[in-house]
């Protein structure tokens, strides 16, 4: 006897269920291909920086498009310079660039030199002195960096007296002697000016760079980091690892 599952009408419902799963794993197959290449397009353009203005930035290899800061330490200065230099002969649109002078300049001469191009800060380093962004004067720049010196000398002084281990001792003396020549350097009419911050399209930086005063312009970005502290230019002695020395020579 024929059961009712052996039924034809048991037979069509069943190849119709079968269809309609065949169906559903085509289209969920369909989804999925949709989905993975809208997801490796959307990588694609974040990689490249996302947007059609960074189309326009040509050839230059991602690795050498906007630094984000400028050379860390240690970096090799001569390998460095040249990836950013063909950074800037290849790119195109507006940057950011961090702009390393030949040699220090006070604050009259650089407006003199460069204060029709509207910098957004300014780089600047006292003898025994670490590398800073300034962006206002340098009167109050001075004023600052005076005042933090003193005030950190006053707390080396104080851990030297307190200490035994003649290692830190004798690092504590160091740096507040450093500190001192510092202290007795701090002249904001000082040539103390090694670099600046401007943004400009991509040819004129190009310009920018051909001048006798100017080491190396570096595209760090097309947009003004929320935070100018963390930018970093090439001071004129750091010739072979970037942040050596790591203050000012005196």
């Amino acid at each position: 006897m024929r059961s009712v599952a052996d039924s034809p009408e048991r037979a069509v419902e069943s190849a119709e269920t079968d269809e309609a799963l065949r169906r559903q794993v085509l289209l969920a197959l369909g989804a999925l291909v949709v989905f993975l290449l809208a997801a490796g397009i959307a990588l694609a353009v974040s990689r490249s920086g996302g947007g059609v203005e960074d189309a326009t930035v040509g050839s230059v290899d991602d690795a050498l498009i906007g630094t984000g800061t400028g050379p860390l330490a240690g970096t090799d200065v001569a390998t460095y310079s040249a990836g950013r230099q063909r950074a800037l002969a290849e790119a195109k649109g507006r940057w950011v660039a961090v702009v390393s002078l030949r040699d220090y300049t006070t604050e009259a001469d650089f407006t003199r030199l460069f204060g029709g191009l509207s910098p957004e800060a300014v780089l600047v380093a006292t003898e025994a002195g670490e590398p800073q962004v300034v962006a206002g004067g340098l009167g109050e720049w001075a004023a600052k960096a005076r005042s933090e010196a003193e005030e950190e000398r006053t707390q080396l002084r104080s851990m030297a007296d307190s200490t035994e281990e003649k290692s830190f001792k004798d690092q504590f003396l160091a740096d507040i002697d450093r500190l001192g020549q510092l202290l007795d350097h701090l002249d904001p009419a000082k040539p103390v000016v090694f670099g600046f911050v401007v943004t400009g399209s991509a040819a004129s930086l190009r310009q920018l760079a051909d001048r006798p005063e100017v080491r190396l312009v570096d595209l760090v970005g097309r947009r003004e980091p929320s935070s100018l502290d963390r930018l970093r230019g090439l001071r004129p002695e750091e010739t072979v690892r970037a942040a050596e020395p790591r203050t000012r020579p005196l």
